[in-house]
């Protein structure tokens, strides 16, 4: 397999949401941000990241691959993803790189379903583009064979799973059906159009809303004699309203019937009826739903709660009412009881709900289209979690779900602000036993340690409480960091720097029990790992051991010893770009030498023996009153300095 160069993902956009497919060769494939992730769920890890997309990608979909392969048709990993700028590109997954791509103008791409249920051809892609056209696409030489534009604004479409020439179509407030669907010629008319009602969820509004509504319905009903409404009773109608509609699809495992999801219940139409028969209301005090899945071995309705839980509705084989008998009727009477038409599903399992934050919410899931047993639930941090169906081991019940349990975190980098983070250093001593590790903060106070090698999040830890600074490798398996929060009037912070041995997990704090003081600028770790200074923005620096995690000495470098209290020497603290560069002598009594810049662009040369400063220099700058504060490489035995110019 082709890799492509090294990509990272991180926290999921808000297009994202549905940007997620599980093939039938067993891989997962993810939109985050302008990226589509190849995840094995097997080894939960991220084995390829497709890079091309200039805009978000809103929805990926594996290509169907159930079909016979020979040397004519060879069997490949080929997917097709869509963003917001309208761009749909076809990707052999394997090479990690586009095959074709293709678009009809800027309009984002709505949905995306590639045709399967034909033999005439596999490469056949089916997209949706804002407000109402329908183009069908030959995904693999970017050619559009019709499209087809509807007066209704459309969301998403289906296709019937039992009939392809079937699609339905939601719209804001409506249904649309057309049964004349083809590969060969657009479709003729603008097909059936059905207003959407359900239950309201908050009761009758007054009788004069109730009024006008049933007013209306009637003129509907009299005025158009080729749209329909999905009513159940007269007593109904008063008490319907338009709301949401989340999510339209077919039953995969009923024919003729289609779900509609709200955020309180769960709509099943009968299509040749034209009837409601079936609807799982959400409990007063449950989660409402995001999204629901139909399973095309059973009948089973997998639901997503925004509290993160799962709930696994199975249908009763029985829908028998028992009532009394009617008067006038023997009590030997043979007839049978009336039975009751209306699909009814009960919850046979549910999982655990997960913490939902601002930066974690609940994004999507999809279900392994062999097995039907694993479900991925993504969520908007970047985590994957892994949920597996247990089955019931009953003979008599085949299939049934008894209970969910997880059974992997997917772990994904989480949100990170600016770059603060750090490669733990190679040298020649090293070399041989070297663990390419990065190390990342966020907002959250949360350092994750990523294998660049394997692109694997090997550890996370939660140290700070606020933001994180600062990295800084001590070893190769031991790094600092520090935090603070954003200054208020005063500018005066609460820092936190931590110790952590990432082989043992231990975390040791530095510095504790401070209080406020000024902002930490800069932390660095000299190249013999045997001290580090920490520079703060109006205070002195501290020199301070690595190996004891003591402070040796408190001073500040804006004045050496040759320089009086006039200095003009402008401080650390004057500085937010300062640089420290600190280099380990081949002398015997391993010196370390620290070099430092201000803003006017003056080097500092201190020398650090026997834990305290011995010597120190200043050399001034060649172009002064800069505005920024230049940038320091050690290049052998020599500094490398970098000046801005503003014309």
């Amino acid at each position: 397999m082709k890799l492509s160069p090294k990509t990272v993902t991180g926290v999921l956009h808000l297009q994202n949401k549905g940007a997620c497919d599980w093939g039938w060769q067993g891989l997962i494939a993810q939109g985050c941000q302008r990226y589509v992730s190849i995840i094995d769920p097997k080894n939960v890890q991220v084995i390829q990241v497709l890079v091309k997309h200039k805009g978000t990608v809103v929805k990926v979909k594996w290509s169907h691959e159930n079909y016979h392969h020979d040397l004519g048709s060879p069997y490949t990993l080929r997917l097709a993803s869509g963003d917001s700028n309208g761009l749909i590109i076809i990707w052999d997954v394997k090479q990690g790189e586009p095959k074709t791509e293709f678009s009809d103008g800027n309009k984002p791409i709505q949905d995306l379903q590639w045709l399967s249920n034909q033999d005439a051809s596999y490469d056949l892609l089916v997209a949706l583009h804002p407000p109402y056209s329908m183009i069908l696409w030959n995904a693999d030489t970017g050619t559009k064979l019709w499209k087809k534009s509807y007066t209704e604004t459309l969301l998403s479409f289906s296709f019937d799973p039992f009939n392809h020439r079937n699609v339905a179509f939601l719209g804001q407030d409506s249904i649309i059906f057309i049964e004349d669907f083809s590969i060969t010629k657009t479709p003729s008319d603008n097909g059936k159009k059905f207003y959407i009602c359900s239950p309201s969820s908050q009761g009758k509004l007054s009788l004069e809303m109730d009024s006008e509504k049933k007013k209306i319905m009637q003129y509907i009903t009299r005025m158009c004699a080729n749209i329909w409404a999905f009513q159940r009773s007269t007593a109904d109608i008063e008490s319907m309203a338009l709301n949401e509609c989340l999510q339209l699809l077919h039953h995969q495992s009923c024919r003729h019937h289609l779900i509609l999801l709200y955020p309180r219940e769960i709509l099943i139409l009968d299509l040749e009826i034209n009837q409601t028969v079936g609807i799982i209301q959400m409990e007063r005090s449950g989660s409402p739903y995001v999204q629901v899945l139909s399973l095309r071995q059973r009948d089973v309705l997998i639901c997503l709660h925004e509290n993160g839980s799962l709930t696994a509705r199975v249908r009763r084989k029985t829908n028998v009412i028992n009532t009394p008998a009617s008067e006038g009727t023997g009590a030997f009477d043979d007839s049978p009881p009336p039975m009751s038409m209306d699909m009814m599903y009960d919850v046979r399992c549910q999982s655990d709900s997960m913490r939902v934050t601002r930066n974690s919410k609940v994004c999507c899931i999809t279900c392994c289209p062999v097995s039907e047993k694993t479900i991925t639930l993504s969520v908007t941090d970047g985590r994957m979690i892994f949920w597996e169906i247990l089955l019931a081991q009953n003979p008599s019940v085949i299939s049934t779900p008894k209970g969910i349990n997880t059974k992997l975190d997917f772990p994904v980098i989480s949100d990170i602000p600016a770059p603060k983070s750090n490669v733990s250093p190679m040298t020649t001593k090293n070399y041989h036993i070297y663990n390419p590790l990065l190390a990342l903060g966020n907002n959250n106070g949360i350092i994750q340690i990523l294998n660049i090698s394997s692109g694997e999040i090997e550890k996370e830890y939660s140290v700070h409480t606020t933001t994180v600074r600062g990295i800084e490798w001590c070893s190769l398996q031991s790094f600092m960091s520090f935090s603070y929060p954003n200054p208020g009037p005063t500018g005066q912070v609460k820092n936190e720097i931590v110790f952590v041995d990432v082989s043992s997990g231990k975390i040791t704090h530095v510095r504790p029990n401070r209080d406020h003081e000024s902002p930490i600028e800069i932390l660095r770790v000299s190249y013999s790992r045997n001290y580090f200074v920490i520079g703060f923005k109006d205070k002195p620096t501290e020199l301070w051991d690595v190996k004891t995690l003591t402070m040796l000495r408190e001073t500040a470098l804006s004045h050496t010893p040759e320089s009086d209290e006039n200095s003009s020497a402008v401080t650390m603290s004057q500085s937010t770009t300062s640089t420290i560069e600190s280099m380990e002598s081949k002398s015997p009594t391993q010196r370390e030498h620290l070099v430092y810049s201000d803003m006017d662009g003056s080097l500092y040369h201190f020398i650090i023996e026997n834990n305290t400063f011995v010597d120190a220099s200043k050399i001034p700058p060649e172009r002064p009153n800069d505005e920024e504060g230049p940038c320091l490489a050690k290049i052998i035995d020599k500094i490398a300095s970098s000046t801005s110019e503003t014309k």
